[in-house]
Formats: structure tokens, sequence, C-alpha cells
């Protein structure tokens, strides 16, 4: 605290009243000062400005406790230094003039110790307080000490309390200072409140979902890139699950379900949270249901017709040859025919794009159609009129049957196994033969003669 003394009217006119006085030396005292360390001007109204005159302090040594800046003049600062208690000091000016006649007056000047600079704790913004906070811990508060804080870049007011506690500040630097008692003010110590941490944006990332094959998703964070002090987190919150953290940012192995994706930064500030959804993994079919239609006597291809599952959207059907190996062919009715004889794989491929195991299919190999058989005739005699058709390749056996069809005249089938056909009128027959495969040969064109004639011989007469 600057005080600046200026004498009394009353004591100027008593100095220069003492300029015509034949006292050798007259002496006053102005009322005493109380003030803090630091720089003071005094001043005083001379009696006569050509007068000599003397500052000078009774207690204390000069450059330690204080400084008269200027001795000789009727006007000087004084440097008072900080004393550890309260130091009183008689401060006095001599004016001494040319006869050799004195006035000296003085002040009595107690000057108080400043406190130390103040000690204080700081709490800087978080990812979640744009605001810090500078607690003064030394002093403590008590009677007559207050705490004030002041922008100094930006400049803001200054802030006083008795607590030592000021919060909300903004980023910034602040002169910290404590006020005593007294009134004294220390100097001040410099605190910085660092600019709030910056919250990273949520992340950016790419799944990759379960397949036919695989059971589980990834995640794979690609936004920010990975880097020094960076980390993620997924988290399971349909269901729930305990979240996971790395620094690669790639998440393998999820099982279906709804994740929180976060990413916290060098400051520890983290992300809001990137939902992301790990699909079920797409169903499987079962191996497909087929009938099969095989190789005839008549068609030497067969057909494999899926009946199950039916035709719907998005699903297809195929056919491999495995025995012998040949080409799949793909479809979206489910029925392929033109099959040649061998061994299949089928399978059925649903919307998803899983395919089923393969169902086992065989083709059969067409059925061999006989030869035309070999036949014996017997032919009407003269005693009998009709003949026999007997067919002797292929012989008989196990589910061979043998057929004889008039041609001309036209005459219905007869058959039977044995091959023999006795009874047979004249005329022009089909002979064929089935195999046990139901396969009936070409016909063997077999004639039947008309019965020989018996001579037209009249009965024996006589004359």
């Amino acid at each position: 605290m600057k005080t600046k003394i200026i004498f009394s009217k009353w004591l100027i006119m008593l100095i220069l009243a003492a300029g015509s006085s034949e006292a050798w030396a007259q002496s006053s005292q102005t009322a005493a000062q109380n003030l803090c360390p630091g720089t003071e001007p005094y001043l005083v109204t001379p009696g006569d400005a050509a007068n000599t005159f003397l500052w000078t302090i009774s207690t204390g040594t000069s450059g330690v406790d204080w400084t008269i800046t200027s001795s000789g003049t009727v006007s000087t600062n004084v440097i008072w230094a900080n004393p550890a208690a309260p130091v009183t000091y008689h401060l006095s000016l001599t004016e001494t003039n040319g006869d050799g006649c004195q006035k000296i007056v003085s002040v009595d000047v107690t000057v108080n110790p400043r406190p130390d600079s103040p000690i204080a704790v700081l709490t800087q913004p978080t990812c979640a307080v744009g605001t810090g906070t500078i607690n003064v811990t030394t002093p403590a508060p008590g009677a007559g000490i207050t705490y004030t804080v002041t922008g100094t870049s930006p400049v803001t007011a200054g802030v006083t309390n008795a607590a030592g506690v000021f919060a909300g500040l903004t980023t910034g630097v602040y002169d910290v200072t404590t006020t005593n008692a007294s009134g004294c003010t220390s100097l001040a110590s410099s605190k910085t409140i660092n600019a709030q941490p910056l919250t990273p944006a949520a992340p950016v990332a790419g799944l990759t979902q379960p397949t036919c094959a695989v059971g589980t998703g990834t995640i794979n964070i690609a936004a920010p890139a990975p880097g020094a002090g960076i980390t993620y987190t997924v988290v399971g919150t349909s269901p729930v699950i305990a979240g996971v953290t790395n620094a690669t940012g790639v998440f393998a192995g999820l099982a279906a379900g709804v994740y929180d994706v976060t990413t916290t930064n060098a400051s520890g500030c983290t992300s809001i949270a990137s939902s992301k959804t790990i699909n079920a993994q797409p169903a499987t079919p079962a191996a497909p249901t087929a009938v099969l239609t095989q190789p005839t006597c008549a068609a030497a291809t067969g057909s494999i017709n899926i009946t199950t599952p039916a035709p719907g959207a998005g699903i297809t059907y195929t056919v491999t040859g495995t025995s012998p190996v040949t080409a799949g062919v793909t479809n979206a009715s489910g029925v392929f025919a033109g099959l040649a004889a061998g061994v299949y794989d089928v399978t059925t491929t649903n919307a998803s794009g899983c395919t089923s195991i393969a169902a086992s299919k065989t083709i059969n190999v067409q059925p061999a159609t006989p030869a035309a058989p070999t036949a014996g005739l017997t032919q009407p005699t003269c005693a009998s009129a009709t003949g026999s058709i007997n067919i002797t390749i292929p012989a008989p056996g196990a589910g061979i049957t043998y057929t004889v069809t008039g041609t001309s005249p036209v005459t219905a089938g007869v058959t039977n196994a044995l091959g023999v056909f006795a009874g047979s009128a004249a005329g022009i027959y089909d002979v064929t033969t089935t195999n046990a495969s139901g396969c009936t040969s070409i016909a063997s064109s077999k004639t039947i003669n008309v019965q020989p004639a018996t001579p037209a011989t009249s009965a024996i007469w006589h004359n």
C-alpha cells in the first residue's frame, strides 16, 4: 500500500516560524503510519528551499530494511523491505538554514510483513468438465486472510474470497495472491488452467458378419486410426457382454448381438458410442429331398426332381456328378433331366447363400433291350391244321416272357413264360421277348403256313 504523507498546515507554519527562531533545533511529530513493504513517497513543504535537508531513519540497516532514494531533498521515496515481523521505524527530515538553526520533522512508520506467495493446488478441466479450480492450501484460511485470483492471459477481473477456493475458471494464466490481516498482499503465484481436453468423435467401424461357415463376426475400427495413447472398447449391450479394450481396433470372434463401440484418446477422454450389430449366423439348409426318374428301355437318361425345399425366392439347387465327375448344374426349379448314369451330389442354397450338405443320388444304367428272339416253327400238316412257334433264344428264365401277336390276319397277342405257342392258325406273327427289366425286343416275323390240301379222290365205286 502506497501512502503519501503531507504534513498538516500547522506543521508547515511551524517550520516557517522556525526559520526566524533562534532555537538551535525544533522538532515535531506526525501521526504514526502502518503500511506494507514497498516503495512509499514522503515530502514536506520547506521553510526555505535554499536550506539544506537530510532524511534519516533511526531503526534498521540501509539496503536491508529500508532504502532512502534521495536523502538530501524535500521529497524522497523510501523502499521498505519485508520484515519477518512488524517493525517500527522513525523517519525524520532535518532542515538546516544558513544560521545553523534546524527544524526536525518526523513520523513513526510501522512496516508489517508481507505474506509469502500462496501455494495452490490445481484441478484441471476434464473430459466432462470444461473449467478448472485453484485451491489455495497455504496459508490456510484464518481471521483477516483473503485470497485473490486475477486472470493475466487473457486478462480477467480479480476475484477475492476468504476460502481460497476458486472454481469455474476458464482456460488461461492466473495470478494468485493472499492478503493478511494487516492488509499486506503477497507476491503473485502464477497458475495455468489448461484447455479442456478434446473428446474424440464416435468411432467409424466396418463389420464382417458371420457367414455360413463362420459363426462369429468382427468389428474393425477404421477411424480414428491406431496411435499413441489411443484405445478402443467394444461392449455388448444386447445381450450384455463385458467390455473388451485393445489398441488395434480389431475385435474378432463376436457373437450375434448389439455392441457399443467407443474410442479413448491419449487425454483419457472417451467418445460417445457407435452402435454396431453383429447378425445371427445365416442358417444352413438341410440336405434336399429328391425323387428320381430312372432311365427306361425307351429313355437312356434319368431325372432328379428336388421336392424339399420347395422353390422360393433366393433358393437354388445344384446337381454335380461325382462318379463319373461332371460339372455342377444349378437352377431354381430343382428339376434336372437328361442325366446320364452315375452318382450325383444334390445340394440346395438358400437366400443367405448357405449351401446344404449333399444328398447322394444314383441314376442307374439304362436297362438292356433283348435281341429279337429265335424261334422254330412246326407247320400245319395234312393231319394237323395248326402250327406251333417254339422260341429257343432266349431260353426261359426269371422274369423273361414271350409274346406272339398275329399281324396278318391281326390276332391278339399271347404271352407266356415257356416260349411255346401251339395251335397257331395260318398267318404272319410278330414274336417278341421281354426281359426282367421289362424291355421288349424287336419282333421276329414268323409265318404259319396254310394246312396242305388233301387230294379230292372220289370213293371207290364199281361198275
